[in-house]
């Protein structure tokens, strides 16, 4: 099945680093079998003249180009009302296409987002992977989706959202950057260094969660308090591929603790 995974605008620096929650989704895609392809519009509308108001005519533009039949959309809070705008131009382009909403903002408020977005077909609290896939499948087959893990959605006109079945062990993951082939072009980002930089820096995932509990933090019901850490050979593989294919050679190690 076809798969559009869809980054806001996020910032103006010149300088953009793939969204590496997408990217670690979208290895995990193909590695079921799904064609998968990602947008990041943070990237598509730097150095441009035409205004970043022109990222809803790119996002309809990739949409009738690689025709869908599910749109993923990711957002931090701060560009919340950019992913808002892109659900809605996504289902004016064509209705059919299934819409999920992910990553920080939809992954703490899906509820409340099903209930302010209509465009919004579903959301996934928390980790990503096994319930996107699940759903990709139900769509697929035109299944129940009432099972899936993580899964909130409108049933009957009520919001429903389904309890979590547990977490990855983070050694299932698929090795990210080597496997995501035509999904995503990797040597973009590393053009948006500007010369002379003193180095090339892009994020690792080297683990998830946090084991406490802090009331002003998401985190914690986000991954429900469980740390763990990638292998580190996988970090190592990572960062070789990264160094040797793109010239990569300052890593931020990205952890919630």
């Amino acid at each position: 099945m076809r798969v559009l995974l869809l980054h806001p605008p996020l910032n103006a620096i010149r300088e953009v680093t793939p969204p590496l929650g997408l990217c670690t989704l979208a290895a995990w895609l193909r590695h079921q079998g799904h064609e998968v392809r990602i947008l990041d519009l943070d990237l598509e509308i730097k150095e441009r003249t035409d205004g970043q108001e022109i990222y809803l005519n790119l996002l309809v533009l990739a949409v009738a180009e690689f025709s869908p039949a599910v749109v993923g959309i990711t957002s931090m809070y701060n560009n919340s009302l950019q992913a808002e705008r892109m659900a809605r131009a996504v289902k004016a382009h064509d209705s059919s296409i299934v819409i999920v909403g992910g990553g920080s903002h939809f992954g703490a408020l899906g509820l409340q987002a099903l209930r302010r977005i209509p465009e919004l077909d579903y959301a996934i609290e928390g980790e990503g992977e096994q319930a996107f896939a699940a759903l990709v499948a139900a769509v697929d087959s035109g299944t129940s989706v009432l099972e899936i893990p993580r899964l909130q959605y409108r049933l009957n006109s009520e919001l429903r959202a389904n309890p979590s079945a547990g977490l990855l062990q983070l050694d299932e993951l698929p090795s990210i950057w080597s496997t995501l082939g035509d999904t995503i072009d990797l040597s973009r980002y590393a053009k948006t260094v500007p010369p002379g930089s003193p180095r090339r820096m892009i994020y690792i995932e080297a683990g998830r969660g946090c084991p406490f509990a802090c009331s002003f933090c998401a985190t914690a019901p986000f991954w429900e308090r469980k740390y763990r850490v990638k292998p580190v050979t996988m970090i190592i593989d990572e960062m070789r591929f990264l160094y040797e294919q793109f010239g990569y050679d300052g890593f931020m190690l990205v952890h919630d603790c």
